[in-house]
């Protein structure tokens, strides 16, 4: 490795053909055919015709087959038919993204593709998660492919070859390729882009450049990380026309509009969000909105425990950060998106100091071979699959793959640092940039896969030439072994993290417990949540989560057993005083809920869900002033809760205040435009205020909605008889609908 890799370069050119005048019209084999005829050389036997299979099909089929096994063995973990946490989210936003009448009221809290991506399998194959796998491993091997033909455009076919077995078996990649979740796709879309651009690179054309930038608009709105490589990849196309070096096949003036296109084609997905974002807030947005909160997450004083936060307690606390400092706790408001960029920049410019340690922090994490987890761990994974076991371990904190290929690469960079060609050069671009967004915010082992497409292309060209070296001066071979030695050492260097010790099988069954449970299997639910009580009898969470479920199930007494045994360990846990009181209101023990409702309260004033409990509470009881100064309260928090705003607008309506209850009923349609008892109660103030015309409008609003709610039809039936009789209607001529007092345990 000490000697320079051998450049693929072009073959040696041949003399031309000498062509007789009277044979230019023929091709060139027969051409030769008649060259033979004439000095009465004989014709060459006849081989038969074979079919080949191409030696990168080997890789790339391995790449489909090993997410496929994997799989089967996954068949037995709680979390492969029930999504949990971000998976949940994804597919639950999918399916509300395939509702006839689905309206979009809120700007994209996750990138937008994965859905989009979601709903299409769906819509396509149905609502099933075994056609989304198998399309993600068909994308693995894609993958494969694209590293295939990366690898031979930097370093020639043997080194590639290489590169996409490695891909192949890179446990990691398997592993995510079976879970749903966007990292399949967002490898996909940024190999396909480098190797657009490189393509776009070696033979210049507007319509490469228009493509690659396309490709990576596309991964943008997957996960925004490849924006600096974007960038990056532009200023390279404007410097090409002065750099001699760079400015080969390129013609004159063509470097600025080269640069035009790729920055085209990227703005066009962004722009397409830019645009559904626009149509449903009012806002133009292109980046989702839980970016403040990442870069917070990995830039302040606590960012060692915040970097791979687990979902729970940590997570709802750090989430109300916002709501304690005065600021809406609506994930979706860009106010709460703009304090956590804040206190993040506030925290470097007060305390640079302590913010380099953390980036030095960051940088151990990113090095370091183990696979920090972020939304699932993937050693946990490997008592369920027997080919993850095999393709993704660790001893203490030495750890395989990555710990093993990483220091592979960086020594075959740094010994061909010298001959580094435009191909190759790309892919080190393209690593460098993704340091932006990994340094800059935080990293896991779900978000630094992508450097593991450049990492295995320079692996495997290293590993042929060890190879090599091994076989003809195993002198040379030593230096550049030995650097590798050293640079697994470095890799395998112990660093603190709380997920070393975390229970993540107890979490897994835990979280697949809640999901059960929501899609209505009760039984299932409480059995997994009583596994993850075996695995971790101490915690809060899960002991609350299984009151919640003994609740679910109809089996009030011990759901009330249960989380007053937890407040007697935990008298401060205002969640499981809200939890208790929800549940004394269904046992009928309406004065009990309502003090442990003011008591969850006075321990959390800022804790929206608890105000808003107790305005149902006291709108049940008919107390609506004071219901009404909860459900203000609540909404002071959090100002896009629609369920809120509707029951505001029903306690003032109570207290005859119909103005008050128009704008409360306005804000919840503003927020929420699927709901028709909104439209329909709407409607009877506007016409109990004599504006017959808005009534019948939103009656018909209402059934635009709903065409079936035979209540409102005769509202409206009722209205447009009137407009024709007399201007205004008795109260008493109308159906009210239904309440919507929608509680929150």
């Amino acid at each position: 490795m000490s000697r320079r890799l051998r450049r693929p370069g072009k073959p040696r050119r041949e003399p031309p053909e000498r062509v007789r005048p009277a044979d230019r019209a023929m091709g060139r084999a027969a051409r030769l055919k008649a060259g033979r005829a004439r000095s009465g050389a004989p014709e060459p036997p006849a081989s038969p015709r074979s079919f080949r299979i191409p030696l990168a099909a080997v890789p790339v089929g391995l790449a489909v087959l090993l997410p496929l096994l994997h799989g089967i063995g996954m068949a037995r973990s709680p979390a492969f038919v029930v999504p949990i946490i971000d998976a949940q989210e994804y597919v639950r936003t999918a399916l509300r993204m395939l509702e006839p009448n689905h309206v979009q009221t809120e700007p994209f809290y996750h990138s937008p593709m994965y859905p989009w991506f979601l709903r299409a399998v769906f819509g396509a194959f149905g609502l099933s998660l075994g056609p989304v796998r198998l399309v993600q491993a068909f994308l693995n091997g894609l993958i494969g492919l694209l590293v295939y033909h990366l690898g031979r455009r930097s370093f020639g076919c043997p080194s590639a070859l290489v590169a996409a077995f490695l891909w192949a078996c890179w446990g990691p990649a398997v592993f995510y390729a079976g879970e749903i979740l966007n990292v399949t796709l967002l490898l996909f879309l940024q190999a396909l882009t480098v190797y657009l651009a490189m393509a776009a690179w070696c033979s210049p054309s507007v319509w490469r450049w228009g493509l690659a930038g396309l490709a990576a608009g596309t991964a943008a709105i997957t996960r925004p990380d490849i924006l600096p490589f974007a960038g990056m990849l532009t200023g390279a196309c404007l410097l090409r026309a002065v750099v001699p070096r760079w400015s080969q096949n390129l013609r004159s003036g063509r470097s600025v509009a080269a640069a035009a296109a790729l920055c085209a084609g990227v703005a066009v997905p962004l722009l397409l969000v830019g645009a559904v974002n626009h149509r449903a807030t009012g806002r133009f947005l292109v980046l989702p909105v839980n970016s403040g909160l990442n870069f917070y997450i990995g830039n302040n004083p606590d960012a060692r425990m915040t970097i791979g936060i687990r979902p729970g307690a940590p997570w709802d606390e750090l989430n109300a950060r916002p709501v304690r400092d005065g600021v809406p706790q609506d994930p979706h408001d860009p106010a709460n998106n703009a304090y956590f960029y804040r206190r993040a920049f506030e925290f470097i410019r007060r305390r640079p100091v302590a913010w380099l340690g953390v980036v030095w922090y960051k940088v151990r994490t990113l090095v370091g071979g183990y696979e920090l987890p972020e939304t699932f761990d993937v050693y946990v994974n490997r008592r369920f699959s027997p080919v993850l076991a095999a393709l993704a371990w660790r001893i203490g904190m030495f750890a395989f793959p990555w710990g093993v290929f990483l220091p592979v690469a960086v020594v075959t960079v740094w010994c061909n640092r010298r001959c580094v060609m435009s191909a190759s050069g790309l892919l080190l671009l393209f690593a460098g940039s993704m340091l932006v967004p990994l340094l800059g915010f935080w990293n896991s082992s779900r978000y630094r896969m992508p450097l593991v497409i450049p990492i295995v292309v320079f692996a495997g060209a290293g590993l042929v030439e060890l190879g090599r070296q091994w076989r003809e001066d195993r002198r040379r071979f030593v230096r550049p072994a030995a650097a590798v030695f050293a640079g697994v050492v470095v890799c395998a260097l112990p660093y603190r993290h709380f997920s070393t010790t975390h229970d993540f099988l107890a979490e897994i069954h835990a979280f697949a417990g809640m999901a059960a449970l929501d899609e209505g299997r009760i039984k299932q639910g409480i059995a997994l949540l009583d596994r993850a009580l075996q695995l971790e009898p101490g915690s809060m969470d899960v002991r609350a989560n299984r009151a919640w479920a003994a609740e679910r199930a109809g089996d009030l007494a011990d759901a009330i057993t249960r989380y007053e045994a937890l407040l007697r360990e935990h008298p401060g846990a205002a969640k499981v005083r809200n939890n208790l009181a929800f549940t004394y209101s269904k046992a009928g023990r309406d004065d009990l809920a309502l003090e442990q409702y003011r008591e969850a309260v006075r321990l959390d004033p800022a804790y929206p869900d608890a105000r808003y409990n107790l305005g149902n509470a006291l709108m049940r009881n008919r107390r609506f002033s004071e219901a009404v100064e909860q459900y203000r309260a609540a909404l002071r928090l959090r100002p896009a809760h629609a369920e809120s705003w509707f029951n505001l607008g029903s306690s003032l309506e109570q207290l005859g205040d119909t103005d008050g209850a128009l704008a409360a009923y306005g804000e919840y349609l503003r927020i929420k435009r699927d709901n028709p008892d909104a439209y329909n109660r709407v409607a009877i103030l506007s016409i109990k205020r004599g504006d017959l015309d808005r009534g019948i409008e939103y009656f018909r609003r209402a059934l635009a909605v709903k065409p079936d709610y035979a209540e409102i039809r005769e509202n409206l039936r009722i209205a447009e008889q009137l407009r024709r009789s007399r201007p205004a209607a008795p109260p008493g001529d109308f159906e009210e609908g239904s309440g919507h007092a929608s509680p929150h345990p």
